[in-house]
C-alpha cells in the first residue's frame, strides 16, 4: 500500500495524534494482564489509576481527532509502542517472580519516557498551528506523564526495587 506524502505541519499533527491514539489503545490493551501479574500492591493500584488516565487520554485524542478535517482510512499503527510491548512481555516471561515487578516497573518507566517525547511533539506542532486548546491537552498529557515516571522512580526506590533485591528477607 502506498502511503501518501506528508506535506505539512497539519498532516504531522494529524499523523501524530493517530498515532497517539493507536499507542495509548495497544498499552491499554495490555495494562490489564500486566496488573494480574503485579505482586506489589502499590504498583498494582499504580498500574490502575495509569490505565484510568490512558483511556482519558483516549478520549481527548479521539475528540481532537473528530474536530480536525481530516479522516484517516488507513489503519494507524505506533510500531515503538507494540515494540516496546513486546519486549516487556518477553523481559516478563524471563523474570522469576522475585525480579518481576522490577521488570516491569522499568519497562513502565521506558514507555513512560517514550510517550513525554509523543506528547511534546505533537503539542509543539499544535501551538505552531495555534490549536491552543489542543495544545494545551496535549501538554498536560506530557506533565501527567512526567508524573506518573516520578512517582514510580519513587516506588521502585521504597518498595519494588528493595523487595527483588532481598526477596526473602522482606515479606509483605
Amino acid at each position: 500500500m502506498e502511503m501518501k506524502a506528508t506535506n505539512s505541519l497539519q498532516q504531522l499533527l494529524d499523523d501524530g495524534i493517530y498515532k497517539l491514539i493507536a499507542g495509548e489503545t495497544i498499552l491499554k490493551n495490555t495494562l490489564p494482564k500486566w496488573i494480574d501479574e503485579t505482586h506489589s500492591l502499590s504498583l498494582k493500584t499504580m498500574l490502575r489509576n495509569y490505565s484510568y488516565q490512558i483511556n482519558v487520554n483516549v478520549e481527548k485524542l479521539k475528540a481532537m481527532c473528530a474536530s480536525h478535517e481530516e479522516n484517516r482510512k488507513q489503519c494507524v499503527t505506533d510500531r515503538i509502542m507494540q515494540a516496546y510491548i513486546e519486549d516487556t512481555n518477553e523481559k516478563l516471561e524471563r523474570s522469576t517472580e522475585s525480579v518481576q515487578d522490577a521488570s516491569l516497573l522499568e519497562a513502565i518507566q521506558a514507555i513512560s519516557q517514550y510517550k513525554i517525547h509523543a506528547y511534546n511533539s505533537v503539542a509543539a506542532w499544535a501551538i505552531t498551528l495555534e490549536m491552543l486548546k489542543d495544545a494545551k491537552f496535549l501538554n498536560d498529557a506530557k506533565l501527567t506523564e512526567k508524573n506518573i515516571d516520578e512517582r514510580l522512580y519513587y516506588l521502585a526506590i521504597r518498595e519494588v526495587n528493595r523487595k527483588a533485591r532481598a526477596p526473602m528477607a522482606i515479606t509483605a
